[in-house]
């Protein structure tokens, strides 16, 4: 009964639309009566929930996006990581092109001689050189200041019977050709030259972007028979310059 009379009393507040005008009106029973055009209408039209009937979803949190970790070095380390040996390449070899040559007089263990040379040197072997009758092979002194300028000194020991026989131009051009098929450069300039009496040669080679010039003495005799070669490498825009002339004409025989 009262399942019956709670179903009334929603039946007496339904609307209801007429089927064959549309008329909308509150009907009190399952037949009603349409007051616009007199039809009889079953058709009901439920009537919308008020917000108290509607189902309550239940509200909708708003999800933050979480914050993304940072993986791997940060950007600044990176590029610090990167820079540093850039920057420290850079600036030895911009020393290296800034810096000025510190001129020391060089004299070799036992090697009788003396020169200018820009930088501490270094100690090589000299072959024997094949085109030559009497040179037996000795060392060399190398001095090397940077990409652009290298000065030496060194001998060549000589056979003190063979070099009796041998004419000394012919000692002196075979030492020339020796070191232009070493470096491959080019004879441009070539004198004779005579230091403390002792014979020599003066030649300057085209390397391309450097020029040497090297000056030979035979000495062939005394306590130290030898072929002495002072020479010096310059970029070719200084083969005119001072350098060239301060190593080849510092160099003195000790006798």
């Amino acid at each position: 009964m009262a399942n019956d009379a709670l179903l009334g009393r929603r039946l007496l507040t339904m609307p209801v639309v007429c089927w064959k005008c549309g008329n909308e009106f509150v009907a009190g029973n399952d037949s009603a009566i349409c007051p616009s055009c007199g039809s009889l209408s079953t058709s009901s039209k439920p009537r919308p929930l008020s917000l108290d009937d509607a189902v309550q979803l239940p509200p909708v949190e708003k999800v933050l996006p979480r914050s993304r970790k940072r993986r791997g070095f940060p950007l600044t380390l990176v590029l610090v990581i990167v820079t540093l040996p850039v920057v420290a390449v850079g600036g030895f070899l911009l020393s290296r092109l800034l810096r000025t040559p510190t001129w020391r007089e060089f004299a070799p263990p036992d090697g009788g001689c003396r020169v200018q040379l820009p930088a501490e040197p270094v100690q090589e072997p000299i072959a024997a050189n094949p085109g030559s009758p009497v040179t037996l092979g000795g060392v060399n002194y190398v001095a090397r200041f940077n990409s652009g300028l290298s000065a030496s000194i060194g001998w060549q020991d000589i056979d003190a019977e063979r070099v009796k026989l041998a004419r000394t131009e012919d000692v002196l051009a075979a030492q020339r050709d020796f070191r232009a098929s070493q470096m491959r450069g080019k004879v441009i300039r070539e004198a004779a030259v005579k230091q403390d009496r002792i014979d020599g040669r003066e030649v300057t080679f085209d390397l391309g972007d450097q020029v040497v010039v090297d000056r030979y003495l035979l000495v062939p005799d005394g306590p130290r028979p030898r072929l002495y070669i002072v020479s010096v490498s310059v970029p070719k825009k200084d083969a005119e310059g001072s350098t060239v002339r301060l190593v080849i004409d510092s160099f003195r025989l000790d006798r």
